[in-house]
């Protein structure tokens, strides 16, 4: 299946599926919708939002984004994104690029091959905007030797999209962003709040990255999900209170801010090979 073909298919069937406007190149397709289909969606591309009017909140990986007219939005591959309503709209483009040519283009700016984009909303500068018309005019046309105008349409505006958001770029094993200093403070919030409720746009939040970024930084700086990372911290906890006797059971859970009759005491087992009441007979005899 062609990359085009590939896109096509990301669209659900829809009574107006037919009338979105298609502008395929090689290694770039614009798409020209006039109707927000609610997804949700899960693309292997990189994908640039512009919505030109109002429209329903974006919302990627369980986050809701208001609209903002006239900036562009990114979306990483693999994230998963939705609409909150479906209707028909005016002025909303959606611009995918192949994640290889983006790969491609970051590894020759910034001497790194991997990139995510934290989901913010961003102005478009005016060089981009007559690019992107250009690119829908020329793929229209078809005259002699659009093809090459569009690869070369394709290139400008991976650069101009990697330089206007740069400072909203993550680049993975980057020097530049000092992911260490970053997943240093979330560490230190895990250890110091595990008892408590909290959600992962909280623990984000602390380590100043989008959610998608901080996950994915998390993970190649300690090698465990965030997720991983808070119950390996309570299960420690857990059998710090299981070695006080003047504890039971339940109140070392309690403790840990978590109760012995809920999953928790299952995620014990599965990671220690014991049940904690078999794990505290273990230590205390």
């Amino acid at each position: 299946m062609g990359f085009m073909e590939q896109l096509l298919a990301h669209i659900p069937p829809h009574p107006l599926k037919d009338k979105v406007e298609a502008f395929p190149g090689n290694d770039l397709v614009i798409f020209k919708p006039n109707i927000i289909f609610e997804g949700p969606f899960c693309s292997h591309q990189y994908q640039f939002v512009l919505p030109l009017s109002a429209a329903p909140p974006l919302i990627v990986e369980k986050q809701s984004f208001p609209i903002e007219q006239n900036k562009i939005f990114p979306i990483n591959p693999e994230q998963i994104h939705a609409a909150r309503a479906r209707r028909v709209v005016q002025g909303y483009i959606a611009i995918l690029i192949k994640k290889e040519t983006v790969q491609k283009m970051a590894k020759s700016a910034f001497g790194k091959l991997d990139v995510s984009f934290d989901n913010v909303f961003t102005a478009v500068d005016l060089d981009s905007r007559r690019l992107i018309k250009q690119f829908m005019t020329e793929t229209a046309n078809r005259q002699l030797g659009f093809e090459f105008i569009q690869q070369g349409i394709t290139l400008q505006l991976v650069i101009n999209f990697l330089r206007r958001l740069k400072n909203n770029v993550g680049l993975e094993k980057g020097e530049r962003c000092r992911p260490r200093d970053n997943i240093n403070k979330a560490i230190e919030f895990l250890n110091e709040c595990y008892n408590q409720d909290f959600s992962l746009e909280d623990i984000a939040r602390v380590a100043n990255l989008s959610p998608y970024h901080f996950i994915r930084v998390f993970k190649t700086e300690t090698g465990m999900t965030p997720h991983e990372y808070l119950m390996n911290i309570r299960i420690q906890r857990i059998k710090e209170k299981l070695a006080d006797k003047n504890l039971s059971v339940s109140q070392a859970f309690s403790y840990c801010g978590l109760d012995y009759n809920g999953h928790f005491a299952a995620v014990f087992k599965r990671k220690e090979g014991v049940t904690p009441s078999q794990y505290r007979k273990s230590i205390l005899g």
